[in-house]
């Protein structure tokens, strides 16, 4: 006995059953009102297939999503003359972080995921991203050089200062989180050579992954 109602049916359409389908990326309202008066309005975001940064004759580069099921497959979500880079959607892709060089160094931000409601999360000297979420969405890590060799840390969405994770000697970089949120992948040098590592998410009982004279890049969980 629900009704349902989008505010944007040329974007997301909803039937009688509150099944809502995406008809191309945006931002939209979904009204429900119950047989007794009862209401609930309830932001939705229709997502594209890919973020993807890039250089289109200006200066900066801009944050777009790769939709596949329009005619011009890339469409802005942030650009403007800064550099915009890392773009990752949070779990439940209502939110973007990335990293940007807007304030002079490249900082951490975070936005919703039509590209409103930018805000700083890290700010300073050194050169902060790439961010992974955190599966809950509270929390992102990140690898930061700081004055000296990189090294990860963690930062609320809520606010707040980055806190390292461990007290590894540097040269981290390129952090995964596993689907659970326990286990954090990453790359080092810290034994001279860039190998695989992982960690607890807390910083805890780093230990090596591979030992292999090549040099390992950005790790994934599957």
């Amino acid at each position: 006995g629900l009704a349902w109602a989008s505010d944007r049916p040329d974007l997301l359409g909803v039937d009688q059953d509150g099944v809502a389908s995406g008809l191309r990326p945006g931002r939209a309202a979904l009204h429900v009102r119950a047989p007794w008066g009862a209401t609930a309005t309830l932001d939705a975001f229709v997502t594209g297939d890919m973020l993807v940064s890039l250089n289109r004759g200006r200066r900066g580069f801009g944050i777009y999503q790769l939709w596949r099921g329009t005619g011009d497959s890339l469409l802005p979500i942030l650009v403007d003359t800064s550099a915009n880079i890392h773009a990752v959607w949070s779990p439940d892709r209502t939110r973007i972080a990335f990293a940007s060089n807007r304030a002079g160094a490249f900082d951490l931000y975070v936005m919703d995921a039509d590209g409103r409601n930018l805000r700083p999360l890290t700010s300073g000297a050194g050169v902060d991203g790439p961010p992974a979420w955190m599966p809950d969405g509270s929390r992102l890590v990140f690898a930061a050089a700081r004055g000296g060799p990189s090294r990860l840390y963690t930062v609320a969405l809520a606010g707040g200062d980055a806190v390292p994770l461990g007290d590894g000697p540097g040269g981290d970089r390129d952090p995964a989180v596993s689907p659970d949120g326990r286990t954090i992948a990453f790359v080092s040098a810290r034994d001279g050579n860039y190998d695989l590592y992982r960690m607890d998410a807390d910083g805890s009982n780093p230990r090596r992954l591979t030992t292999t004279p090549l040099r390992e890049a950005a790790p994934h969980f599957v």
